[in-house]
């Protein structure tokens, strides 16, 4: 990590801004973010692990010393002895400023969730308008499965969703929609290429 240009790596790492804008449109696809870090590790021949690990430390660093100067500034103090970064990289990741700050992890967790919110309530806008579209012999057929077999296992969730405590039932529901949504991703890339892959045979490859 020590042979890497930390100048060039921050410019890497704000030209990807999937990786720290909450307000990208990519912010929450995992398959984009992970294609960002993965392009970052192929320049600099690491990997991605310790690309992660680097931009975790930068964020938190900057993040001090972000707040260093703003409690400085708000202090009253005078202009000369108001606290400035010593830290060379500070003003590269000037950028992280609108994004690094004491609520930052729940902000981003938040607009993670209304994304993956917003994307299940258009595919079922979707759904609701193919069955319309549906033959009603054809429609009567695939209630029928759907509730045999999806209805079914998201009722036995709830049971078990129930019993975690209410702290936990939040954390539970957002991983819950995100894996929903990282399916839902590979699903539209697959239909988008016009073939089916199974992610359990990918896995086992």
């Amino acid at each position: 990590m020590s042979t890497i240009d930390t100048g060039l790596f921050i410019k890497e790492y704000q030209a990807r801004s999937c990786l720290w804008d909450v307000g990208n449109i990519n912010y929450c696809n995992k398959l984009k973010r992970a294609k960002a870090l993965k392009e970052i590790s192929d320049i600099f021949s690491i990997q991605v692990v310790q690309v992660t690990k680097k931009i975790n430390y930068l964020r938190s660093y900057y993040s001090k010393e972000y707040s260093k100067c703003k409690s400085s500034a708000r202090s009253g103090s005078r202009l000369d002895d108001v606290y400035e970064s010593p830290w060379p990289f500070y003003n590269h990741l000037s950028f992280l400023s609108s994004v690094v700050n004491p609520r930052s992890s729940q902000k981003e967790i938040d607009v993670c969730e209304k994304v993956i919110i917003s994307r299940k309530r258009q595919r079922d806008v979707g759904e609701e308008t193919i069955l319309r579209q549906t033959p009603m012999s054809s429609q009567s057929t695939a209630s029928d499965t759907k509730q045999d077999s999806s209805y079914y296992f998201c009722l036995s969730l709830a049971d078990e969703l129930k019993s975690l405590p209410r702290g936990l039932q939040r954390e539970c529901k957002i991983e819950f929609h995100r894996v929903l949504d990282h399916f839902a991703t590979i699903a539209e890339n697959q239909n988008s290429n016009g073939t089916f892959v199974s992610t359990e045979l990918s896995e086992k490859k």
